[in-house]
């Protein structure tokens, strides 16, 4: 059994940004590669249905689908199926936190019936997480409008439906938000929103916030590193490893 335990990985999934519209699955690539090389990790990175193709809720189904898949060959893979880590940027982080925050909602019928799609750890870049208020502050941007059929005024219960920030609970895994305070695509706001529920349901949650930084800054060469590293340390933390 030791010698099992000893050889057995962690595992992460991350989900590409492109505002539900767009994006490429390889865009985690090297943070992948990062986490494989440096910690042992299976990871992984995840297609979903996006906005030309379907509406909300079908991403987030996606996305559960592959944490499904992930955790229901687990054995064979020599992996923990306790210590699955979700991630993603902007649209990605999004949906990561919906898989994360609503256990036994938008499942969908993609597989895996009956295996547990909540993560174990959560990892937000610059997520949005209230798409109500987000709605309400700065008004809606296309490709929202677009993924969830219409404008905010048409489609209230839906803009709160989609919104991780309301699904915050006791049961929540363990989650680090990083976000550029630059960001004006999506507001640093969104993640001390979520930080702060966190914090109100007694749930661990990290929050580190880089000054000067805009939208998707933790592609560039120094950032990226640098975003890894204090990714890297919060799975080690959270995971025992």
């Amino acid at each position: 059994h030791g010698l099992l335990t000893e050889h057995m990985k962690p595992a992460i999934v991350f989900f590409h940004g492109g505002g539900w519209s767009g994006g490429e699955k390889e865009q985690f690539h090297v943070q992948c590669a990062y986490l494989a090389a440096k910690r042992g990790f299976a990871a992984a990175t995840a297609a979903y249905r996006l906005s030309g193709e379907a509406l909300f809720p079908a991403a987030v189904e996606d996305a559960k689908c592959a944490v499904r898949w992930l955790r229901s060959v687990a054995k064979e893979r020599g992996l923990f199926s306790n210590r699955i880590a979700a991630g993603g940027g902007s649209a990605g982080a999004h949906l990561a936190a919906m898989v994360a925050l609503t256990p036994g909602r938008f499942e969908g019928a993609g597989g895996h019936a009956g295996v547990s799609s909540r993560p174990d750890a959560l990892v937000c870049f610059n997520a949005p997480t209230d798409l109500e208020l987000r709605a309400r502050d700065s008004g809606t941007r296309e490709n929202v409008v677009k993924w969830l059929g219409g404008e905010y005024e048409q489609q209230i219960d839906r803009y709160r439906e989609a919104s991780p920030a309301k699904y915050v609970s006791p049961q929540a895994p363990p989650a680090l938000f990083l976000h550029g305070e630059a960001d004006e695509t999506v507001l640093c706001e969104q993640s001390k929103i979520m930080y702060r529920r966190y914090r109100e349901a007694g749930v661990h949650g990290e929050l580190v916030a880089y000054p000067g930084q805009a939208h998707g800054w933790y592609n560039g060469p120094g950032a990226c590193w640098e975003t890894l590293q204090r990714v890297e340390k919060f799975l080690v933390e959270r995971f025992g490893l």
